[in-house]
């Protein structure tokens, strides 16, 4: 996927899942290690458009600066109480 293709957030979604499975994320990093080492030009520009793209499609209501931890979920889920529990926001 290339930045002049201007994804959708479908698009995005779908080629993300089918690589994933297929390349794992131990195969993703490894693919973008080889990229970046082919093409260290582009490489700072490139990331920024994955990671706002990434961000863009996978948008939640607890967005935080990496690091940050979103409030702790305490809600009951499917009748049983749940433990509360700190979602690692990225």
């Amino acid at each position: 996927m290339q930045s002049s293709d201007c994804p959708r957030p479908e698009r995005v979604r779908r080629d993300v899942g089918a690589t994933l499975r297929r390349l794992t994320s131990s195969g993703c990093a490894a693919e973008v290690a080889a990229e970046f080492g082919d093409h260290p030009d582009t490489a700072a520009a490139r990331m920024t458009w994955a990671l706002a793209t990434i961000r863009a499609t996978y948008r939640t209501d607890a967005m935080l600066p990496f690091g940050q931890y979103a409030p702790a979920d305490t809600r009951p889920h499917d009748g049983h109480d749940m433990e509360p529990r700190q979602a690692w926001i990225s």
